[in-house]
């Protein structure tokens, strides 16, 4: 059905589940908005075929859970949309040998790379990138900060307490959310009374979605563990 469509010419507007699969690609994300923006205006069949090639090929290597491969795709020519798939893929497969390579695409000139880098090191869980995240809570955009905020949280180092601590004052709800959410994670004493004195302060909506985020993510670290055994070097 797809192909049908992509041989009736580059103008033609693709059914919606095409433009879901061009635009999420691997990963759904958190970041569809970013993804969105960076489809370009009247999609050319050429470009719409390569994103699928590029699809086809980071499924497999995620399946075949073929790190170094996915790594070296990560510094490929294969656009921002892919690279922000693989950053995702590399989250999810939770090797610690993708630190680095994602330490470095927080620095990517393209937003959407720098928030599936964040949050791929936060599913990671690996205390070496806290450096580099803690650097991240100064990016000029909110939503870097904010995903940078919960990949510490993640991670769950206190050595980023004194950092997040600004957060949870913040005017923006979501930044400040984001910040009670790390504090739950972070699993010293200190953390965990500023985060029940804190979540309760907050509204009772933005009060459950915290809280529910906060067990999606024990959820995810016990089914990781299940399959994985504990974490080493340095991983939560």
């Amino acid at each position: 059905m797809a192909r049908a469509h992509l041989r009736a010419g580059a103008k033609r507007v693709f059914p919606a589940v095409v433009l879901r699969e061009l635009i999420l690609g691997s990963q759904d994300m958190n970041n569809h908005a970013e993804k969105t923006s960076l489809v370009p205006d009247g999609i050319g069949l050429s470009w719409v075929l390569q994103r699928l090639r590029n699809i086809r090929q980071i499924r497999r290597l995620r399946k075949g859970r073929d790190v170094g491969a996915l790594v070296e795709l990560l510094d490929s020519e294969m656009g921002t949309l892919s690279r922000s798939d693989v950053a995702a893929c590399l989250g999810e497969l939770g090797s610690s040998a993708a630190v680095q390579p994602l330490v470095h695409h927080l620095h990517h000139d393209e937003l959407v790379v720098r928030i599936s880098a964040a949050q791929a090191l936060g599913r990671i869980g690996d205390s070496r990138a806290v450096p580099a995240l803690l650097r991240e809570l100064s990016d000029r955009e909110p939503i870097v900060r904010a995903n940078a905020i919960a990949a510490l949280g993640e991670i769950g180092d206190p050595a980023a307490i004194s950092e997040l601590r600004s957060f949870l004052d913040d005017r923006d709800s979501w930044l400040r959310g984001r910040a009670i959410y790390a504090f739950s994670l972070i699993q010293n004493p200190e953390a965990q009374e500023i985060a029940r004195q804190r979540l309760s302060r907050e509204p009772r909506p933005e009060r459950n979605r915290i809280v529910k985020a906060v067990r999606k993510r024990q959820a995810y670290v016990r089914r990781r563990q299940d399959r994985d055994g504990p974490p080493t070097d340095g991983a939560t």
